[in-house]
């Protein structure tokens, strides 16, 4: 398999020749042979190839073997296959590109042949490999292709699974060895710690959660000369990053809302959280910590807080609190940092305002655009069909 750097705009290259996404009949090797691919063979999750076991002949010889493809033939020898004995049975290598094809070279002194597709692709997909190697989205010249519909249903796609993975996330720091009532609470503690920390100190906000369950885990009656040393000892136990920070999330005020915010959950019995409303419940809880209806608090109990209580309706077998958690979750919006906003900007003409709002287009930004994911994307999926 390729290096890590170029695995994200090969997986694009690796959907279309596992589906066979090309003209059949315009397939021949840089000198001249004609190709024709009776089995990809099958995708290799492990060191070598990209492809293994695969049937194909060229000119008019069969071969079996491997495929190694790449955006660049150079590539080839940038990742070293030239020097890896892995790749010393590959029987072609498949690339996309606009350059002078540089032949591959085995560590044994054999010259695979090279198959360019870059023009054996439908030609609306063609732009798609080109932006692969820029910053903009690689689907920004197929916009003539798309509806409102696709952009939208792609997002929602995001906007749900951002849910399940903040979910999965939540269950991280669920302790199964506590009673469930309880490791709910603990987990809701570190993950509403978590949220506080955003952006700068993440690591710090949590690593502060686990110092204060820990405080408390044996101490039922606290003090407030013993509240007040222990402030003392978490504002120099942790490691905080101080760099470009607002007076409003300095470590002292962070301290302070995040014991009140610990003393405030352990106050409470499950049953208080499955009552009100959801967002009744959050804001009770930041009344509780002394905290303002901020932007960041709005993301924070969207990105934390509703997780959390999806968690607990998972927890309680409540199918009640989840409806009332997935209606909440499919109605929130959120101000889209304007850095994410312009990457997207092809789309504002075909979208909604309220698409262009939801946390979804984060996910989808960061688990499929910039990774180059687009074989998972509805809109690459629709601009093969078209």
């Amino acid at each position: 398999m390729s290096h890590k750097g170029s695995l994200y705009k090969e997986e694009l290259l690796h959907h279309f020749w596992q589906n066979q996404i090309f003209a059949q009949n315009e397939l021949y090797t840089e000198c001249g042979l004609e190709v024709s691919i009776l089995n990809p063979g099958r995708l290799n999750h492990i060191d070598g190839p990209d492809f293994l076991n695969a049937k194909i002949r060229i000119g008019k010889l069969m071969h079996y073997g491997a495929v190694e493809i790449h955006k660049k033939s150079k590539d080839w020898f940038v990742h070293k296959h030239h020097l890896d004995r892995n790749y010393e049975k590959v029987i072609l290598h498949v690339v996309a590109d606009n350059h002078t094809i540089t032949p591959a070279r085995t560590i044994g002194g054999t010259n695979p042949p090279t198959l360019n597709v870059i023009h054996a692709l439908p030609n609306n997909l063609q732009p798609l490999v080109q932006n692969l190697d820029n910053s903009s989205l690689p689907c920004s010249g197929l916009i003539h292709l798309l509806s409102p519909e696709v952009f939208k249903q792609q997002i929602e796609k995001a906007h749900q699974e951002y849910l399940d993975h903040k979910v999965d996330t939540f269950f991280q720091y669920f302790d199964e060895h506590l009673i469930p009532s309880l490791a709910w609470k603990n987990a809701l503690f570190i993950t509403l710690c978590d949220g506080l920390g955003v952006p700068s100190n993440r690591d710090q906000m949590k690593e502060l959660a686990g110092l204060i369950l820990n405080f408390f885990k044996e101490k039922r009656v606290v003090s407030n000369d013993a509240t007040t040393n222990l402030k003392s000892v978490l504002l120099s136990e942790v490691n905080w990053n101080r760099k470009g920070m607002r007076l409003s999330v300095h470590p002292e005020k962070r301290i302070t809302q995040a014991l009140k915010l610990y003393q405030f959950i352990q106050a409470q019995s499950l049953g208080y959280f499955l009552i009100p409303s959801p967002f009744d419940t959050w804001y009770a809880v930041l009344n509780a910590c002394n905290l303002k209806h901020t932007p960041h608090n709005k993301r924070l109990y969207i990105s934390f807080f509703l997780p959390a209580m999806y968690a607990l309706s998972i927890i309680t077998h409540s199918d009640k609190l989840k409806q009332e958690i997935t209606c909440a979750w499919n109605l929130s919006t959120v101000k889209i940092p304007d850095s994410i906003l312009r990457k997207f900007g092809i789309f504002e003409s075909i979208s909604d305002s309220k698409t262009m709002k939801r946390i979804g287009l984060v996910h989808q930004f960061n688990a499929y655009c910039k990774p180059k994911h687009c074989s998972q994307c509805e809109v690459l999926n629709k601009a093969i069909s078209c």
